[in-house]
């Protein structure tokens, strides 16, 4: 079913979209929505879209606006060696022949980036209404077979592809409200290995990550839900701007479903195919924002931001089929994600030395998604800084384009008090699968994984191309 949803898309603008709207590996959360422009809460722009529907209140005319950029996402994982007779860093008593060194590996994807929207007053001064496209979460992994970080994830496309429709109504001289529906596609497609010596007791366990017992599983699921987004601007004087936004997401988590294969080493090279069902859940948002002009020249803004990514704490995978049942793949496979509510905050700053020339900087901090323990090559989410400027040059014809180069730098992470113990899947199975037993507990919370000890660092590049384009 989900292939052929998936090819009645291929003909529309959503796919097209979803296509060019892939970005770098973690954390989830696309780094700027729309790109370059003086976005946020209490800004009237085509971005506002996403950013808070009430307001595109303040636009007059039709107004179109189109971000494409190109990011760069760049990571360094230096994995610990371990012990393969326990799975635990390896320690200086382990002995030669039972330590496994990895190598120091660099990923980089470059992937492009696209935001399209348009905003349209209809003559009136009370109704605004627009539409946009654009990706808020996006995830993307393309790694070496050998690569350290192959348990956790091997190659990843996980991507949320919006078509919002905005309404803002102008109640007061100075008050506007917005409402934002959204329809949202879902894809996934997940890669990563599993070590099926996990799977026995500790008096039939061989050596931990033996390349000789690994299991290659991949899913393809898709699905299809509603998100909305509700905002209010007031208006304090001709010049001040203030702005909250509610982003709420699909109700309940996304459910999508698909295709699932398994093989490698531990089928003998066999290919085995089943479905798949994926379930995970995505944070409601709330920003708060000024907006502020004090000469035709200068424009200040400033935005706070909480997310609450303590809800996206497990991506879940069931999976089954009879050839999957005959070959003792798992029923199930959870990857705790561990992360939490996460607060920013960002100022920006524009100059208009010349007519048609304005100049633009901008500065988010964001808290860490996880802590030190929890943090492992699907999630280093680190502390981050980002880092942006631009400029804008107005041509005739009310077109605008802009250029922009952002930087996004996390802080380095060193998971040394790691959260993930292999050693809990084996001692959960000498348990005899016992619930209340402690082992069995991490098992269950999807912490029973290869341990992920080591430094992990990672920045993202974006270069950015904007056309405006005041229609009337």
């Amino acid at each position: 079913m989900f292939r052929a949803m998936r090819t009645a898309f291929a003909i529309d603008l959503v796919t097209v979209l979803a296509l060019s709207a892939r970005a770098g590996a973690q954390p989830l959360a696309t780094p700027r929505v729309g790109g370059g422009a003086f976005s946020g809460p209490a800004e009237p722009d085509v971005t506002a879209i996403y950013w808070n529907p009430a307001a595109i209140g303040g636009m007059r005319g039709l107004d179109l606006y189109i971000d494409g950029a190109l990011r760069l996402d760049r990571g360094v994982l230096a994995r610990d060696p371990i012990d393969t007779t326990t799975g635990a860093p390896a320690s200086a008593g382990t002995a030669p022949d039972d330590r496994r060194a990895f190598p120091t590996v660099r990923t980089s994807d470059a992937t492009p980036d696209l935001f399209a929207g348009a905003t349209w007053d209809f003559g009136t001064k009370k109704i605004v209404v627009g539409l946009a496209s654009y990706a808020p979460y996006v995830e993307r992994l393309h790694a070496a077979d050998d690569w350290p970080g192959r348990y956790y994830r091997q190659d990843l496309d996980w991507r949320h592809v919006y078509v919002t429709g905005a309404v803002a109504y102008k109640a007061t001289d100075n008050w506007y409200v917005g409402i934002a529906p959204s329809i949202a596609w879902s894809w996934l497609r997940l890669r990563f290995a599993r070590d099926t010596a996990l799977d026995r007791p500790s008096a039939a366990t061989a050596h931990y990550e033996s390349d000789d017992q690994v299991e290659d599983l991949a899913i393809d699921v898709g699905t299809r839900d509603v998100a909305w987004s509700f905002g209010t601007l007031v208006r304090v004087t001709s010049r001040f701007d203030i702005g909250a936004t509610w982003i709420h997401p699909p109700a309940g988590g996304l459910r999508a479903e698909g295709d699932a294969t398994a093989g490698g080493p531990a089928h003998d090279g066999r290919t085995l195919a089943g479905v798949a069902t994926a379930t995970w859940s995505l944070p409601d948002q709330v920003l708060v924002g000024v907006d502020v002009r004090p000469t035709p020249r200068w424009q200040f803004g400033a935005w706070g931001r909480w997310s609450n990514w303590s809800i996206h704490d497990r991506l879940e995978i069931d999976l089954s089929s009879a050839a999957f049942g005959d070959a003792d793949v798992p029923s199930s496979v959870l990857f705790w994600r561990g992360f939490r509510d996460t607060f920013g905050v960002q100022t920006t700053g524009a100059y208009r030395p010349l007519s048609r020339l304005r100049l633009l900087a901008s500065a988010l901090v964001e808290s860490p998604l996880t802590d030190e323990s929890r943090v492992n090559p699907a999630q280093a989410g680190g502390p981050r800084i980002d880092g942006l400027v631009g400029a804008e040059v107005s041509l005739p014809r009310g077109v605008r384009m802009s250029l922009s180069y952002g930087l996004v730098a996390f802080a380095d992470r060193d998971p040394s008090d790691s959260g993930f113990d292999p050693r809990w899947a084996v001692g959960c199975q000498d348990a005899a699968l016992d619930i209340d037993d402690p082992n069995c507990r991490r098992l269950v919370e999807g912490r029973a994984l290869p341990t992920p000890s080591g430094s992990y660092e990672r920045t993202v590049h974006r270069i950015g191309v904007g056309l405006g384009w005041d229609i009337w």
